[in-house]
């Protein structure tokens, strides 16, 4: 019987360094490092900046400042599903600008190789796609409020959707 005994917690000591190692390697092994992406300063120098989740998009617009919605995104080995733009920024705040007014982009530390722009309208309206230029947009002539959406895209595949509500009939 005591034979028994041993064999048997021999084998369960076993199972337990098997299952110890394969989680081990597993966790140790595991590509979840954040993507490295190549920043560009102002003086035109590059700098290689780890980023562990999607940059916040913060804006201004004259005065103004404006802080987008973060959506949908691809972020190094995470995606995230968000709703459409006109969802994402039912109870944030509405910014009131200048028809026609630029709103200026700040990515934080790291650029986007590739931005664009489309505003979305609350009414059902068609949606319409806007000239970026330098991280800069102009919103569209007409005084209505809409939802101003942009698609930032990083050279490394990663990607992500950003929206906030603007009113332009009233400053």
């Amino acid at each position: 019987m005591n034979r028994y005994k041993s064999k048997k917690t021999l084998q369960i000591g076993s199972l337990i360094v098997c299952v110890s190692s394969a989680i081990l390697l597993t966790t140790a092994c595991s590509n979840d490092e954040p993507p490295n992406l190549s920043a560009v300063a102002s003086n035109g120098s590059h700098k290689t900046v780890t980023l562990k989740q999607p940059p916040e998009l913060g804006a201004s617009s004259g005065d103004t400042k404006i802080k987008f919605v973060t959506g949908s995104y691809n972020w190094g080995n995470t995606k995230a599903d968000s709703g459409d733009p006109l969802t994402l920024v039912q109870d944030k705040p509405i910014y009131r600008t200048e028809s026609s007014g630029q709103v200026e982009l700040n990515f934080g530390k790291t650029q986007p190789t590739k931005i664009r722009a489309k505003i979305w309208s609350p009414d059902g309206g068609p949606n319409q796609r806007l000239n970026v230029r330098e991280g800069i947009v102009v919103l569209p002539e007409e005084k209505k409020p809409y939802v101003l959406a942009v698609l930032a895209k990083w050279e490394n595949g990663n990607q992500v959707t950003y929206a906030a509500s603007f009113d332009t009939r009233t400053r």
